[in-house]
């Protein structure tokens, strides 16, 4: 199975993610650290997966942007088109309706 080069950049993002996770653990474990000393050590991997994680919640709102401007550039004009014919079908047939009953 193949997988598309997005595909294969998400994933690399997530195993990112989990590293940084364990990067963290390690961190608040780590011994012969003064508390200080820990503490920085913490704080700087937790930027490091609070960044990893912004970046995946950044690709997924890049692709929720594509997304919607496909509806509104593609979808939208198409579905306007198609109510909008709906309406007039259903106006003819009123119109027919009324003929009828006026007979």
């Amino acid at each position: 199975m193949k997988i598309s080069k997005q595909e294969e950049e998400r994933f690399q993002k997530q195993l990112n993610i989990a590293r940084r996770r364990k990067d963290v653990q390690e961190a608040q474990n780590k011994e012969g650290l003064t508390e200080e000393e820990r503490h920085e050590e913490v704080h700087d991997k937790q930027l490091d997966l609070l960044s990893a994680q912004l970046a995946v919640l950044n690709d997924v709102a890049q692709d929720t942007s594509e997304e919607l401007k496909y509806q509104k550039d593609v979808v939208m004009p198409d579905l306007r088109s198609a109510v909008s014919e709906q309406r007039g079908k259903i106006k003819d047939l009123d119109r027919r309706g009324q003929k009828i009953l006026r007979s």
